[in-house]
């Protein structure tokens, strides 16, 4: 392998990993505010208050992400 063709691979394995890094602290924040959700729907909100289609629509978001969705459609 040249010194050119290592450079770029090194480079973009460490763009790689900035992305990685970037969705995993997005992942962990989508995480902590459905248990910001969960913790207030279960101790203050009345049952079938407006938080129960807010907390779905979050944990939908956080399986868009973790499952690669994001990225493949993103790539289209």
């Amino acid at each position: 392998m040249t010194a050119g063709k290592s450079a770029r691979h090194r480079r973009s394995a460490e763009q790689m990993l900035v992305e990685l890094k970037r969705r995993l602290r997005e992942i962990s924040d989508l995480n902590a505010a459905g248990d910001v959700l969960n913790w207030d729907q279960a101790t203050y909100m009345p049952e079938g208050g407006a938080g129960a289609p807010e907390a779905v629509s979050l944990r939908r978001s956080i399986v868009w992400r973790t499952s690669g969705r994001s990225r493949r459609r993103s790539a289209r």
